[in-house]
C-alpha cells in the first residue's frame, strides 16, 4: 500500500499463515484473523468454538447412540446450515424492510398522521413480517421440508442430488 507497510512483517505474516495451513489446515482463517480487526474476528471465533463444542458434545454422542448413522449426522449438520442461512436471510430481510419503512417515513402523508404514525408503522412492520413468514412457511410445507413425516425421504433426495 504505497510503501507504507513493513515488508519484513508482511513476510513474517505470510510465513505464519503457511505454517498454520500446514499444521492445522486453517491457514486462510489464520491469515484473515491477522488482517481483519478484532471486532470482526471475535464473533467468528466464538461461533467456531461454539460449533466445535456442539459437534463434540451434542452431535457426536447422538450419532454414536444411533450406531454411527451417517444419514442422521448429515441431516443434523444440514439443519445447522439451514438455521444459519435462515438467520442470514432474516437479517437481510429485516434490513431491507427497515430501509423501506425509513423511506416511507420521509413521505409527506406521514407528517399528517402525527404521533400515531409510530404505532401504524410498527403494526405494518410486524404484519409484513408475519405475512412473509407465513408465505415462506407455506412454500416450505408444500415442498415437504417442514412437517414432513418421512425425514429419510427428504434426506435421501438431498443425498441423491449431491452424489
Amino acid at each position: 500500500a504505497e510503501g507504507q507497510g513493513d515488508l519484513w512483517l508482511l513476510g513474517l505474516g505470510i510465513g505464519l499463515g503457511v505454517f498454520a495451513e500446514w499444521a492445522t489446515g486453517m491457514g486462510t482463517s489464520f491469515g484473515l484473523g491477522m488482517y481483519l480487526p478484532t471486532t470482526f474476528t471475535l464473533p467468528m471465533i466464538f461461533g467456531g468454538g461454539a460449533r466445535d463444542w456442539w459437534e463434540e458434545k451434542r452431535l457426536k454422542p447422538r450419532v454414536d447412540e444411533a450406531g454411527g448413522d451417517e444419514k442422521l449426522r448429515a441431516l443434523l449438520l444440514l439443519g445447522t446450515f439451514m438455521i444459519a442461512a435462515g438467520l442470514l436471510t432474516g437479517e437481510a430481510l429485516f434490513g431491507t424492510l427497515s430501509a423501506v419503512f425509513s423511506f416511507i417515513d420521509t413521505l409527506a402523508f406521514t407528517s399528517n398522521l402525527g404521533s400515531s404514525w409510530q404505532f401504524i408503522r410498527l403494526f405494518a412492520f410486524f404484519t409484513t413480517i408475519v405475512v412473509l413468514g407465513g408465505i415462506i412457511y407455506a412454500l416450505f410445507k408444500s415442498a415437504g421440508i417442514l412437517d414432513s413425516t418421512d425425514e429419510d425421504g427428504v434426506l435421501d433426495a438431498i443425498m441423491d442430488d449431491t452424489a
